[in-house]
């Protein structure tokens, strides 16, 4: 089986409306674009993958080519040391511009040279801090193996076990965002998307386990991000030191507005599939101005569409990069009495649980349960059978689960109802809680996925998380809040608060 018969086709025909260069990026070894690169082996003309009935989206842009080829920059032949002549330049590299641009397809022709043409047994890792992010590009990947007959006699492909090489050892895997998921794992490749909101643990763990390896590479692609990205920040620090020369195996490629004034300039310099003529410019511009005229909205548009970095955590209700740091030992099930914190969504198609409990004065929380599809009758009897295991306390919001708590408050059983203000210094603790590393959580996927989504708003006197302005369903965030207040505040209990 010959390499070209796993070559994209490398362009489509496109009108470019402007420059789609990136603003700032590290220059090639040569100072020129003459320069040698293995994406050449990847980018060949064979059209043999890509072109398959209604794929259009998998066929490059030329600025995906030009990025492609850049990132995987090799050493000359005739390079002075020796031991690096045909491999890698970079060892990192960072992708950071606005969204909806192609990113996706980036990381997944990424991941099919590192799983065919980078190492003879390669091992490549996809992470992302939201799990359905990293779900996306490995189903790009998926889906063209499975839609090419050539790539399919190479390799096998599984739902939630990763993508093998059939005949010699080889895989492609995505893995939990968490500091522990890569210790012990020798990595030839990783892919980390959505590094605004990434952690600088996992990031390094990666990098410290790689260093064993020659010719490896660990690859973040992002948009820009806000005050507390911290990760991404570092990143940015060290991609401008690469370019002034002072690192040559870190490769920094940003794509972003010159000012936070949304212009066509502007949004052309950020958004290089507009730029180059895939995306219409005007109604990139059209979506951009709506937006832009509701003043809560601009910090977005300052964000995701020219892509640079505001101040601020938006309106998130906490720092996603904090909260997913906080990963650490869950609850025995011996240590005392446990807080209970529920919720449910507004159409009572899920319901969440959550549990927690002091220890060595932090608060220590655990997602316990996603119930479908839930009823009055089967909450309180789920609550009932809690209590039966051992000491419990119970806390819930009053607008959802009020009948809940009272008939458990009835039935003799500790219970907290929240109503509104409670709810409002319930968020507010527990944001600071978080802020201030004081929480120790299981990493839960629900409830990192909810967190990363969930939004502030803001009332004459404070602010609570919105289940309007919130991404999707909230209920296993207000269930936690509603575990760390009663936990963090030691409220008497026999306050009735509904």
């Amino acid at each position: 089986m010959t390499v070209a018969a796993f070559i994209p086709e490398p362009t489509r025909a496109l009108a470019p409306v402007g420059d789609w260069h990136p603003s700032r990026y590290t220059p090639t070894l040569s100072g020129t674009e003459d320069f040698t690169t293995d994406a050449d082996r990847l980018l060949a003309p064979a059209g043999r993958v890509w072109s398959v009935a209604d794929a259009d989206e998998f066929m490059a842009d030329p600025w995906q080519v030009w990025l492609l080829r850049h990132a995987l920059e090799t050493y000359p032949p005739d390079w002075p040391e020796v031991e690096l002549r045909g491999q890698l330049r970079y060892k990192q590299v960072v992708i950071s511009l606005a969204r909806q641009n192609g990113k996706s397809l980036v990381a997944a022709l990424l991941v099919l040279y590192f799983l065919l043409l980078h190492k003879r047994a390669p091992r490549v890792a996809g992470f992302a801090s939201i799990d359905k992010q990293a779900k996306i590009v490995y189903d790009r990947v998926r889906y063209a193996v499975e839609t090419n007959p050539a790539l399919s006699n190479e390799i096998r492909t599984t739902g939630t076990r990763g993508i093998h090489h059939r005949t010699r050892p080889g895989l492609y895997d995505t893995y939990p965002a968490k500091e522990d998921s890569v210790q012990g794992e020798p990595f030839t490749a990783a892919i980390y998307d959505e590094l605004h909101i990434g952690l600088q643990a996992l990031w390094d763990a990666i990098v410290v386990g790689q260093r064993a390896q020659s010719n490896t590479m660990l690859v973040g692609i992002t948009t820009a991000g806000d005050s507390d990205s911290e990760l991404l920040m570092s990143l940015y620090e060290q991609g401008d030191a690469a370019i002034r020369g002072e690192d040559p195996r870190f490769g920094f490629f940003v794509w972003e507005a010159a000012t936070d004034d949304l212009t066509e300039e502007n949004v052309i310099a950020a958004n290089p599939a507009v730029a180059g003529g895939r995306i219409p410019l005007e109604s990139v511009m059209d979506e951009a101005r709506r937006m832009w005229a509701r003043k809560k909205s601009r910090p977005k548009v300052i964000r995701y569409t020219l892509n640079r970095f505001i101040e601020g955590a938006e309106d998130a209700w906490v720092s996603s990069a904090i909260f997913n740091a906080l990963v650490g030992p869950a609850l025995t099930g011996d240590e005392g009495e446990i807080v209970y914190g529920l919720d449910r969504t507004a159409d009572w198609e899920h319901a969440s649980i959550t549990a927690g409990i002091r220890r060595e004065g932090r608060l220590v929380v655990e997602y316990v349960a996603t119930i479908e599809n839930p009823d009055h009758e089967l909450l309180v009897d789920i609550c009932r059978r809690l209590a039966a295991r051992g000491a419990a306390t119970f806390a819930m919001p009053s607008d959802t689960l009020a009948k809940v708590g009272k008939e458990l408050k009835e039935s003799g059983h500790r219970v907290w109802i929240l109503g509104a203000t409670e709810m409002q210094t319930a968020a507010s603790s527990a944001a600071a809680a978080i802020t201030n590393r004081n929480v120790v959580h299981d990493g839960n996927k629900i409830l990192r996925h909810q967190s990363a989504r969930a939004k502030r708003r803001v009332t004459g006197d404070g602010w609570r998380v919105s289940r309007s302005l919130s991404v999707g369903n909230v209920d296993a965030v207000v269930s936690l809040v509603c575990v760390l207040f009663v936990l963090g505040l030691q409220l008497d209990p026999q306050i009735d608060l509904a």
